[in-house]
């Protein structure tokens, strides 16, 4: 909320340079931001201070809800192989 989607990319790059945000490069230019567990748990504090930790959290829970639903009809058919291989990359380490 309040970020312009061409702002995320900047964003992000200015935490990982800041050294709040982790990056770990999967393959080419894919990569993996990991935030710092110290940096986590100050943010949740401060979201519960502020009562918006379940909005927050409930936000977090829908999106990936949603991915799933839109995930799971392709998990079959002709396109299983290209998800699962997809699946696996992402998910690797």
């Amino acid at each position: 909320e309040g970020i312009d989607q061409e702002q995320v990319l900047d964003l992000l790059a200015s935490l990982v340079n800041k050294s709040l945000v982790t990056a770990v490069t999967l393959q080419r230019s894919e990569a993996r931001y990991n935030l710092l567990e110290t940096i986590r748990q100050y943010g949740k504090e401060k979201l519960q201070t502020a009562g918006e930790w379940s909005r927050w959290r409930d936000r977090h829970l829908h999106y990936f809800l949603q991915l799933t639903k839109e995930t799971e009809p392709k998990l079959t058919g002709e396109s299983q192989e290209y998800w699962l291989v997809l699946g696996a990359k992402r998910n690797r380490p």
